[in-house]
């Protein structure tokens, strides 16, 4: 195991964003970095400056360091959550995290019979729950198309409309006992939705 630091969730926070890399994050990352705390999902992390970096498969980080890396937030690398695994894959190529937090070790409490562990955003939405904030503030999350926020795809992504009705049905179940819990959960999109596409993704925008 690479010896990095164990990263700790901050004890409070009023309002925690989850950064996806979908079509509209090019649209909505200055406002998602407003929140008080950030966490980037994959690729999303080079467009919101984060403080957790989410990112499940180890092959998202070759993507990542070819872009440039992650951005700095208060000039800071964010921690990364993956597996014990995946990080020790993510050593032998690049360097160390500033810290890690063990996706095994997320309290799954009222998830464990959503299969929630299967996807880096829902891992995230996990992630922010158990920061306990008043609200969570999704951006990104289209679940349409087949690129990221600025084009970028690959065959490894595996983007059917058959994943994102599975993702949308898993992100209300999330989003229902995180809402019993006390703590609301948005999804934001562009103010402009001009394309057909973009009504799709408005149509499909179960908690904005």
């Amino acid at each position: 195991m690479p010896d990095v630091p164990k990263a700790s969730l901050p004890r409070a926070a009023a309002a925690v964003a989850v950064a996806c890399p979908g079509p509209s994050l090019a649209a909505t990352a200055p406002e998602a970095q407003q929140a008080d705390v950030v966490i980037a999902v994959n690729r999303a992390c080079c467009a919101a400056a984060a403080d957790f970096w989410v990112a499940l498969d180890a092959y998202t980080y070759d993507w990542v360091a070819e872009a440039g890396g992650p951005l700095l937030r208060n000039a800071c690398r964010p921690a990364i959550v993956c597996s014990a695994a995946a990080l020790r894959r993510i050593a032998a190529k690049h360097d160390l995290p500033a810290a890690f937090l063990d996706r095994a070790g997320l309290p799954a409490g009222d998830f464990k019979a959503i299969r929630w562990s299967r996807y880096s955003w829902a891992t995230a939405m996990i992630l922010a729950g158990a920061i306990r904030p008043q609200r969570i503030d999704c951006y990104g999350m289209d679940w349409s198309g087949g690129a990221d926020y600025d084009g970028f795809t690959h065959k490894r992504q595996r983007r059917t409309d058959s994943r994102w009705n599975e993702e949308r049905d898993m992100f209300a179940r999330i989003a229902d006992i995180l809402t019993a819990r006390g703590t609301a959960v948005m999804r934001h999109l562009p103010e402009q939705l001009s394309t057909a596409e973009d009504a799709q993704i408005a149509e499909n925008n179960v908690r904005s």
